[in-house]
């Protein structure tokens, strides 16, 4: 039983340091667009556009640094990495907004994230070959 733990245990830091990096991009990405809003280049009116996109790319990221630390069924790595992305910016977001109660939006980020990081995943390891 052992062997099996050590054996799973760097799969599991892949998906978890993918994860944590697709996070890093997406607070990038928000910070970015915080200080476009500042400036007044942007308004308003594209926080939701702008808000799916910046999902999108955080699990696309994330799906494709978990592909690049794993041996062969890279979807099935980026697609797992990509949900663990989406409950980790989930947690991290409901933190720092001071609620956390489970609803469809979730549902949908979880799909959202679990598909972006399955597709980014199989299109890189496709196009490496």
């Amino acid at each position: 039983m052992a062997r099996g733990k050590t054996a799973n245990a760097p799969a599991v830091l892949t998906l978890l340091k993918a994860a944590f990096i697709g996070c890093a991009v997406s607070v990038a990405l928000i910070v970015i667009f915080a200080a476009l809003m500042w400036k007044q280049v942007v308004g308003v009116e594209l926080i939701p556009i702008v808000n799916a996109a910046i999902k999108v790319i955080g699990a696309a990221a994330t799906g494709f640094f978990a592909q690049r630390g794993c041996g062969s069924r890279a979807w099935l790595f980026g697609g797992a990495a990509g949900l663990i992305y989406a409950m980790l910016a989930y947690a991290v977001f409901s933190i720092l907004s001071g609620g956390f109660a489970l609803n469809m939006a979730m549902l949908s980020d979880m799909g959202i994230g679990l598909l972006a990081g399955m597709l980014c995943a199989m299109v890189t390891r496709a196009a490496a070959r």
